[in-house]
């Protein structure tokens, strides 16, 4: 796992920092993103973290060899990552169908958070099958996975969102 997290990494790093060069590059960067962009995105900030939570929550379980409460855990991070997807693809819908986003603005934005949801489109059938098989999972394994995946969220709701959000309508 820590191999595969790590490969991943960089991938993701390389996808983050020609981000920045772009936006670095670009001399009318838009901000697309508004302050209901940054209420949704503190909220999917928040179901991010409570899945982290749960899942640090259901290794210490399964160590306690409590393997009924480790498999409520990684269930309530199954349920945590679903809402963060719905309100992932409304974010995307508002932002491409209604906002109409500078070009350059929205291929990056949906590469970068594309990327961050499909580590949670495949995640999700792994922790259902760590939910079902808890005895023989490692859920360590499994938060570890969930961490790496929240750090890259929270990479992007800094970047996007804090730095990138107009504010001045609110």
């Amino acid at each position: 796992m820590l191999t595969f997290l790590l490969a991943d990494g960089v991938v993701f790093l390389i996808l983050f920092l020609s981000y920045l060069y772009l936006r670095w590059k670009e001399p009318e960067w838009a901000a697309a993103l508004h302050f209901a962009s940054a209420i949704m995105a503190t909220a999917m900030t928040l179901f991010a973290l409570a899945g982290s939570f749960t899942m640090a929550a259901a290794a210490n379980a399964q160590a306690k060899d409590d393997h009924m409460l480790a498999s409520r855990l990684v269930a309530a991070t199954v349920g945590l990552w679903v809402t963060f997807l719905i309100c992932d693809g409304m974010e995307w819908g508002r932002l491409l169908f209604f906002e109409k986003p500078p070009v350059i603005f929205a291929r990056t934005f949906c590469l970068v958070t594309g990327y961050h949801a499909l580590h949670l489109m495949a995640g999700l059938p792994y922790l259902v099958l760590v939910t079902v098989n808890i005895r023989k999972s490692d859920v360590g394994a499994a938060a570890l996975f969930t961490h790496f995946t929240n750090l890259i969220w929270l990479m992007i709701f800094v970047a996007f969102y804090m730095f990138g959000t107009d504010l001045q309508g609110l």
